[in-house]
């Protein structure tokens, strides 16, 4: 287990222990309907669970949309409902669920950026094509690096993932010198140098992406 799900799975268990005093402050009262008498306590500990869950789950996850909605109720329900979606979520968080989530998040995003760049590439946008291609291949280091050597080199630049993984015997001599070939494509892209970003190494690029992807069980 990672040290940031460690992280989340305290945060999440810090903030469900705060849950009693919160539901024990709503006050009913004929006529006039319900509310929770600690407001201040109520609105800080359902601010704290929107961000906690918008930054496990992300703006369109249909447990973001509902916690908002629960907010939005201002009901003892609505609080019991949170509580509820929150001790799911740990559930998740404890069996490992969310770090395949992360992982399958991260293929789509990189399947739709290389389908992106494929596109414009075709379209004669060399230099949005080169961004894109090379942003899915220092992801997919990344994520390898991370699986295979060591969480500590996600920061790291492209020559660095490349050798690492080298030196770890987890690709060939000859795949790394490949990655090492898209070095210069790579800084001229992401320093928008576009007279030194060529079609064909675009392509070449885009050529060597998906196998590299398919295998190393990045994709």
């Amino acid at each position: 287990m990672s040290r940031t799900v460690s992280n989340l799975i305290r945060q999440t268990q810090d903030i469900l222990d705060r849950f009693g005093p919160v539901q024990e402050s709503w006050h009913y009262a004929s006529g006039y309907g319900g509310f929770f008498k600690d407001k201040e306590a109520y609105e800080a500990l359902m601010t704290e669970v929107i961000s906690l869950v918008h930054h496990i789950y992300g703006d369109g996850h249909p447990h973001y949309q509902r916690v908002i909605h629960f907010h939005n109720q201002h009901s003892l329900e609505g609080v019991k409902s949170t509580k509820g979606l929150l001790q799911g979520t740990l559930e998740v968080l404890k069996n490992g669920w969310i770090d395949r989530l992360a992982d399958r998040v991260a293929v789509d995003i990189s399947t739709d950026f290389l389908e992106a760049a494929r596109e414009m590439a075709s379209a004669g946008e060399k230099d949005a094509a080169a961004v894109l291609a090379c942003s899915v291949l220092e992801d997919s280091l990344k994520r390898l690096a991370a699986r295979t050597c060591s969480e500590t080199l996600q920061k790291k630049e492209l020559s660095v993932l490349a050798n690492s993984l080298r030196k770890e015997g987890v690709i060939p001599k000859s795949t790394y010198s490949s990655i090492i070939g898209f070095k210069d494509l790579r800084n001229a892209a992401f320093h928008a140098k576009w007279d030194e970003v060529s079609k064909e190494s675009v392509d070449l690029l885009l050529t060597f992406l998906p196998t590299f992807i398919d295998s190393y069980g990045v994709e």
